[in-house]
């Protein structure tokens, strides 16, 4: 049995400060060679590369292989999250715990079955059992085994792993099938989760079946990120995981990597392409592809789609802004234009009327025609502060006129008549500009 050292890595419980890779014994050598040929013979058993399937029996008893005439059936384990195992010591760990898997694997699976078990895969260990029948309760039986030591692991090492289980191959000359579709059955951890033990019977109905890929749930999704609609983005990629769900594992890689495609070229195909211009859609692939389940996918691109729209958001108030500063500056140069109206003011600037008004409710809260009236109030408020004009004077200046008009608003905005508010603010500026005033007209 095995558990883990303060270092974090694999050791022998039978003396807890002796590592896995400590000195050999004498005869070593001889041993190590004669199990590197053993994993030899069952890794070309996995992959049906002999020509001679009927040397398989010696075979066996020449290198201490203790299968017999009978059924196989073959077995992965998969690390879970294999991911998340740090870069800079994952070679060495993963090896070390992949040593610690296979020799769980074979003392809890062994009592009942005839096993062989080798670290063959970047990601897996496998064990191959041999008997002479898998019926339903052995079957049972092997689900049983393979989750206690799925549980063993996890109670060891502190990491969680997930398995599939292959078809029953009728020789040893099949064992390759089995082994490929253990492989295929551990893949559906994807909607099974992680800790799943996965057997092919389970899931060759999925394999055979086939659905079309969610075009129109693709295509809310797009749309909702074109259009900068949060809501909608979301529930378009909610509809397309939920569409995906039923399908193989194999058809969801492939359609999330199409999916992944379309928001690619959806974010380089903007005008603000440059926006996206950190979108690399090989690392977002390697990304989705290290993941195990379909919600840590979906979560994927949960993430992706919150950075569209947030870069579109920045892009798209940045325009809106460019677009206010264009009519801001126009409505500046002519509000003294008593025919200054929306209409002209969004010819200028090249949008429609109704274009400029919703600019305007977004970009400043309120009406294109608010804003016009508060820039000429407060131009008037300036005048009569800093100017010796008379209130008609200014009221034509800002663009109104009809003086009794001009006298009305100012009065029902500010609270006060224009000599009012003249002679409260008369000595903020100790030297008026001079400009022309006729007091025989009457400022109110």
């Amino acid at each position: 049995m095995f558990m883990l050292s303060d270092s974090g890595d694999p050791v022998s419980a039978a003396n807890g400060a002796a590592p896995l890779s400590g000195s050999r014994p004498p005869g070593a050598v001889a041993k190590e060679i004669e199990d590197t040929a053993k994993k030899y013979i069952l890794y070309k058993l996995l992959h049906n590369d002999f020509s001679t399937p009927e040397h398989f029996p010696a075979l066996f008893e020449r290198f201490g292989i203790g299968f017999s005439d009978g059924r196989f059936a073959v077995a992965v384990i998969r690390f879970d999250d294999f991911r998340e195992f740090e870069p800079d010591r994952r070679a060495h760990r993963i090896s070390i715990f992949k040593f610690a898997m296979v020799n769980i694997a074979l003392e809890l699976l062994g009592r009942d079955f005839a096993c062989e078990a080798l670290e063959n895969g970047p990601d897996h260990v496998t064990v191959i059992l041999n008997g002479p029948s898998f019926g339903e309760s052995r079957m049972l039986l092997l689900r049983a085994k393979l989750t206690e030591t799925l549980a063993q692991i996890e109670e060891l090492f502190r990491f969680s792993a997930s398995a599939g289980i292959g078809t029953v191959a009728a020789s040893a000359s099949a064992i390759r099938t089995s082994y490929s579709n253990a492989l295929t059955a551990s893949e559906y951890r994807m909607f099974f989760g992680p800790r799943s033990v996965v057997a092919y019977d389970d899931i060759e109905d999925r394999e055979l079946a086939r659905i079309a890929f969610p075009y129109e749930e693709e295509q809310a999704l797009l749309t909702g990120i074109r259009q900068n609609q949060p809501e909608h983005a979301v529930a378009g990629l909610d509809a397309f995981f939920e569409a995906v769900r039923d399908g193989s594992a194999q058809e969801v890689r492939l359609f999330l990597t199409q999916l992944g495609g379309s928001l690619s070229r959806l974010s380089h195909s903007s005008p603000q392409a440059e926006a996206f211009a950190e979108f690399d859609l090989r690392a977002f692939h390697r990304d989705l592809h290290g993941l195990d389940t379909l919600e840590q996918k979906k979560r994927l691109f949960a993430d992706l789609l919150v950075d569209q729209l947030a870069a579109r958001e920045q892009i798209d108030q940045r325009k809106k802004e460019a677009q206010m500063k264009a009519a801001k500056a126009f409505i500046a140069q002519n509000y003294g234009n008593s025919d200054l109206t929306v209409d002209i003011v969004a010819e200028h600037v090249q949008f429609s009327p109704s274009y400029l008004r919703k600019l305007f409710r977004d970009v400043c809260r309120c009406s294109p025609t608010d804003y016009i009236f508060h820039y000429r109030l407060e131009a008037a408020k300036r005048l009569l502060r800093e100017t010796e004009y008379t209130a008609k004077d200014i009221a034509e200046k800002v663009g109104y006129l009809n003086t009794k008009y001009f006298y009305s608003i100012f009065k029902k905005s500010v609270g006060m008549t224009t000599f009012e508010y003249r002679e409260k603010f008369r000595n903020a500026s100790p030297n008026p500009q001079t400009g022309p005033r006729n007091d025989t007209n009457g400022v109110l």
